[in-house]
């Protein structure tokens, strides 16, 4: 099982094996949670119980009643679709898209990589990718993401079989506890629009800037605010790209950014 050990002279700490602390036993495949779970099960809940309604209204009703309860049926149709299709992304697209995000990276195979906002597994996916360390921070939000917490996450690293590799912290996105120009990639996947204001957002893109070595490379997807990120990085003075769209529920885009080099 894993336990961390965590310095406090501003080195990346490093994962070893110890004391057990994660408790895998009753898991047979790892589990990725299920994003944004409020919301999904309102759509659930709320869409299912109009179409119960509205189909009421066209069993029971005669003129207005029976094309009021086929609108409610047709609306809560479409809204429960939507539920329907984050359940499909969690599930399904996340994976592609965490593979899409990750191949914008020319990888050699010995990076120390930084995932920010990891939730529960974009950094098993880079873990996957090199043989170096890989380090993901997050305040570990349960309405972003379910179950959302560090020792799920270091539980599916153990079932991927990564876990030697791979830290988790609770960490701010905003203020990390690493020395400058540590990493050798930055990658986040939906995570800095939690960030309530474009200030907070700017500083974050900054932080990132700061702990990536010169000549590397940052990659953030988001469904928002990407326009913000580019103006950031390209304030800071990276070489940035607004990438395509790799999503459609939710619609990601890309941002890659890469450091200057020293002069």
């Amino acid at each position: 099982m894993l336990e961390r050990r965590r310095d406090s002279g501003g080195q990346v700490p490093s994962s070893t094996i110890g004391k057990s602390t994660i408790h895998v036993v009753s898991k047979s495949a790892p589990d990725y949670g299920l994003d944004a779970p409020g919301i999904v099960h309102k759509c659930l809940i709320s869409r299912g119980l109009g179409i119960c309604a509205g189909a009421l209204l066209v069993w029971r009703g005669h003129h207005i009643l029976l094309w009021l309860g086929a609108l409610v049926v047709l609306v809560s149709l479409v809204l429960l679709a939507k539920g329907l299709l984050i359940i499909y992304y969690a599930k399904v697209s996340k994976f592609r898209c965490r593979d899409r995000i990750l191949d914008f990276i020319e990888w050699n195979g010995q990076e120390t990589v930084l995932d920010v906002g990891t939730g529960r597994g974009l950094l098993i996916g880079a873990a996957k990718r090199t043989t170096g360390r890989v380090v993901g921070i997050d305040l570990w939000s349960q309405e972003d993401l379910s179950d959302n917490r560090e020792e799920n996450t270091m539980a599916n690293a153990v079932l991927e079989g990564v876990a030697d590799r791979i830290e988790a912290h609770n960490q701010n996105a905003q203020h990390r506890h690493f020395p400058h120009s540590c990493f050798d990639v930055v990658i986040s996947n939906p995570c800095l629009h939690n960030i309530p204001t474009p200030r907070g957002r700017k500083q974050a893109c900054s932080e990132i800037v700061r702990v990536l070595k010169p000549g590397e490379v940052a990659v953030i997807s988001d469904f928002t605010a990407c326009e913000e990120y580019e103006r950031a990085f390209a304030a800071s003075g990276c070489q940035v790209a607004l990438l395509s769209r790799i999503n459609f529920l939710p619609p990601l885009r890309v941002v890659r950014a890469q450091k200057p080099q020293l002069r």
